[in-house]
This record gives structure tokens, sequence and C-alpha cells, in this order.
């Protein structure tokens, strides 16, 4: 099991249950890899036996807490999981486990709280600290100096445990045998059924294999048709979820990678502490993550002006790289997209607003703001997307009441797969995006089913994506500048249905004709950036060599 061999444990753990029905650890063992196998619905059935038999083990409640979250039951983790800390009150991992589920019940603060206080107790984890960055990025109340603030006390915890590998390649530039494709390596947790391989997957495809020779490390252990995909788009798929950080570390400089690309950042199973060692000579986040990692050892930041302006770079250790001619990515959509049907407000005589993004996304101040909107629209209703458990809907709904928005005027939705989400979308007439967290997958998505997104444009990368993505398909005028310019745009928008109607007619083929939606140059642009970040680090090592006959530079392929 420690291997990640799961099939061949669960034949002997099967045995050593059979052999003992009642034994805790036999229990508590298949459980686990069992969950490792996706199936948490059987894993609950063994764990509930460990803690039968052991009403106060911890990892039995720990586990039924973490397989039950998987499940969606969010009421009945949280139970098991504050059993858990019951036995240990000080354990990091049931803290993090806790703020997970609390996020999932719309107890953004508790969840944040929870996050600090495993922080607290063990200042030297680096995953409670990325956990709690990555949970900050939901609340609207700490400054933008006080995250990057966050991130920089990461930065400086991971450079003290994890020191830069030093003179690793530092002859990788004096190679005088010729010219020689450039290495690139994306490294990703995410080769699987995720938002970050639907960005990545056009850009696998599109990449130029006589200028680039590209390695993709997975570091999730499991695979579905999306993994077959970036498998085969990329020409080196290496599996690594079982190798250690510096086992990955060794790898990466045996592959001699010259650009290597944290596809992360402080997200679930990233391996940020494998670029504190500084295994390539440029390395680079993006996608993953939507703000600096912190650390002095990633150099660059991918990203685009309308993202991040000219002042965020004070808020980075990254530098920024900004592409010319696009966002941070391009999207394309998975097949299936549904026949485009009539503008529901013309069929059913009011407008149907829409919020589908994570429910921790959806702040306080963000449903004050809807309930102004659905105020000035007396007409109009609600559709409201994934809100799962009893606890998270009555909060949304109890929320807005507070705000004198009727129950009956609101439809919530729990997670739904692809299909019903498109059908979902297709019968609304006008989404609301969220803030300070913007959608970026959701509103790709929701533009391309047909229905126009109304944005508020902050500061942060977070706050500022909306408006990216609406800017590229020619509807920036959808981003409003604050608060009250959000609900005078959304009330404009609604109230000219006509104008909707309009709209919905071509806003696929708008999204089609965008950068948005062109992968080849989106990748070259990226090659073209990867080209400069080598080059400038190869001046770099010109000047610190400068003087010495020995070192000659192989000329770089660039057409």
């Amino acid at each position: 099991m420690d291997k990640g061999y799961f099939s061949d444990a669960e034949k002997w753990i099967r045995q050593a249950v059979s052999l003992a029905p009642d034994d805790e650890k036999a229990c508590l063992y298949l459980g686990i890899v069992l969950a490792q196998k996706n199936q948490e619905i059987e894993a609950v059935k063994y764990f509930e036996r460990a803690l039968a038999t052991n009403p106060g083990s911890f990892a039995a409640s720990l586990n039924l807490s973490m397989a039950t979250l998987t499940l969606g039951r969010y009421d009945e983790a949280e139970v098991h999981c504050r059993a858990a800390l019951r036995c240990e009150p000080e354990n990091t991992l049931a803290l993090m486990r806790l703020g997970a589920i609390l996020k999932e019940q719309w107890r953004i603060l508790d969840s944040i709280a929870a996050h600090r206080q495993a922080t607290d107790l063990l200042p030297a984890s680096l995953e409670a600290r990325t956990s709690l960055l990555w949970m900050q990025q939901y609340d609207d109340s700490p400054s933008q100096a006080d995250i990057f603030e966050e991130h920089r006390r990461y930065g400086a915890e991971i450079a003290r445990q994890v020191p830069v590998r030093k003179d690793v390649f530092a002859n990788r530039c004096a190679d005088a045998a010729g010219s020689r494709r450039l290495k690139i390596g994306y490294v990703s947790a995410d080769f699987r059924a995720h938002s970050v391989s639907l960005f990545m997957l056009p850009l696998l495809e599109q990449h130029d294999k006589s200028r680039f020779e590209v390695h993709c490390y997975s570091t999730f252990a499991g695979s579905d048709s999306m993994t077959l995909m970036i498998s085969k788009a990329a020409e080196h798929f290496i599996e690594c979820a079982n190798l250690s950080n510096a086992q990955l570390v060794d790898r990466i400089i045996a592959d001699e990678i010259d650009v290597l690309v944290d596809l992360g950042g402080h997200t679930v199973g990233s391996r940020l502490p494998v670029f504190a060692e500084k295994p390539a000579p440029v390395q680079m986040t993006c996608l993953g993550y939507v703000d600096t990692t912190g650390m002095s050892s990633m150099d660059y930041r991918l990203t685009c002006v309308d993202a991040d302006p000219a002042e965020n770079d004070a808020f980075h250790t990254e530098k920024l790289y900004r592409l010319k001619n696009h966002l941070h990515f391009v999207f394309r959509p998975e097949p299936g997209m549904p026949e485009l049907t009539a503008q529901p407000a013309l069929r059913r005589g009011y407008v149907t607003l829409l919020s589908n993004n994570q429910i921790e996304k959806i702040t306080p101040k963000i449903i004050t703001t809807w309930a102004k909107i659905l105020k000035l629209l007396p007409e109009s209703r609600m559709v409201i997307m994934a809100v799962s458990g009893d606890h998270a809907r009555a909060k949304i709904i109890e929320a807005f009441r507070a705000e004198g928005i009727d129950e009956q005027r609101l439809t919530l939705h729990g997670r739904v797969l692809l299909d019903e989400f498109r059908q979902l979308v297709m019968d609304t007439d006008l989404a609301l995006d969220t803030y300070p967290f913007n959608g970026a997958t959701t509103t790709c998505e929701t533009l391309c089913v047909g229905v126009p997104v109304i944005t508020l444009r902050g500061q942060r990368f977070a706050s500022r994506v909306g408006f990216a993505i609406l800017n590229q398909i020619g509807l920036g005028h959808f981003a409003a500048s604050n608060f009250d310019d959000y609900v005078a745009t959304a009330v404009r928008a609604a109230q000219d249905v006509n104008s909707l109607a309009a709209l919905r007619s071509q806003l696929r083929a708008r999204v089609e004709a965008s950068p948005l939606r062109d992968e080849s140059g989106f990748a070259r642009d990226l090659e073209d950036a990867y080209y400069s970040m080598v080059s400038e680090w190869r001046a770099g090592c010109a000047a610190q060599t400068a003087g010495n006959p020995k070192i000659e530079f192989a000329p770089l392929i660039t057409s």
C-alpha cells in the first residue's frame, strides 16, 4: 500500500480481514486502500467497523471524516472530524480536514481559523501553511499586502527547510555540441479530470515538437480518460506519485529540464518543495494557483496585463511574465455542447440570474450585492449552483432572507455533472460572478454555452481574471469597477432582454473567434516566452563566466 500498489494491497488486506473480521487495524487498512482506489462508499463500511471495535480511535474517526467529505456528506464528516480532534486536539491534519469541511458548509471564516490554528500549532508544516494560503483567497477582508506577507512567510520557511541544490546545472549551457531542443517539464497533480488539464491539453497538442521536448511529471496516484489524452499529447509522461520530493528532483535533473513549470502552486497535491531545490535553471508557476508562491526559487509567474497590472509586481516574489497577445491559458470546451435555445426571459417573462461558481467563492458581501440586484428586478429569479449539504443550503437561504429576498425566488442545486451543468446554465439569462475570487473555468464554460457574465474587477489576480476573460471577447464593459457599478451593470443588462437575446445568438461564435480559443497562437506566444526566459538565464551565465574560453553556448532552435 505504501508503494502505491493498491490492488495488490487490497488482496492481502482482504485476507487479513477475513481472518480477523473485527480487527481494528485490518479494517482500517482496508478502508484506506479502498479510499485510495476511489471506492469511498465501501471504505466507509470498514472505517465504521474499525470505529465500532474501538470508539476512541483517532485514525478511524479521521479516515471516516475524509471519506464522508469526499462523498459530499459534509455534516457527517464534521461529526467524525470533531471526534478525531477530541482524541488529539492539536493534530494539524485533523484541523486542516476540519477546515476543508467547514469550507464546504459555507463557513469560510471558521475554515480559515481552523487552518490558522494548524499553522500556529506547527509553524514548520508546509502543508498547513499552503492550505491557509489557499483559503485566504476566498476572504475579502485582508489587504493584498497582508496576503503577500503570508506568502513570504511560506517562502522563508520552505527555504529554511529545503536548501537549493548547488551547481546542478552549472555546465548545462556550456554544451558545444550544437543546436538542441528546449526541454520543458510540467509538474502537476491534476493530469486527470480537472480544470488544469482542460487548459493544458490544447497546449500539449500544439507544442512545436521540433523545437521542444515535453515532459509531464504526474504526481497524482491514479488515472482517467483525461490522463490518457495528456499522456498521448506529451512526448514523455512520467508517473511519479510514488517518488519522494528528493527522488523527483533527481529525475528532473537527470532529464536535464531547461524550463520547469509548476501547475499547482498552493493547491492540493502540488510539489513546491521540489521547486525549492531548483532542479531546473528556469522555473515558472502558472494555471493552478491565483497568486505568488512566495518562493525565491520560483523565477516567473505566467499572467497577462488584464489580470495582473504593473502595480501587482510588488506583491510577487516571482517576475511576472505577461503574454503579449493572450491570457495565461486557452480554453477548449469539452465535447457535447447543447444546441442553443431561445432567451429564457422571452419565454418566462422574467430574467433568471445565475451563480455557478463554487460555494466557497460566495461571500456575505456578494450576497448583499446580488440581493440589491434582485430587488431592482422584482420579478427576477436566481439559480445558485454547487450548494451541497443541508447546512450550506440553510445558511445561503438565511443570508438572502436577511437581505429581504424570499426563498421562493431562489433555486439551489448541488454539484452536477457537465451535461446537467450546461443545461442549467442554458436555462438562465445572465450570470453573476463572485468576488474577490472570480470564476475562470466556469466563466469560460458559461460564455461557451451562450450566457454572458457580469464580474467585478479588483486588484488581485483572483479578482481580475473575470475581467481578463471578458475583455478577450470584447465584453470588458461587463466588468464593473466597484459594487455599485456591479449592481448597475447587471440591472442594465437584465432590463434589455432583446440585447441579451442578440448577444446569446452570437456569443459562441464570438468566443470561437477570440484569443481565448487560439490554441496554436497561444502555444507560439508561450514558446516565445520560454525562449526569452532561457535566453535571460544564459545571459546571466555568460556574465558569470566571462573570460573563460572553455565555455561555449549552444545555440537554441528558435524557429
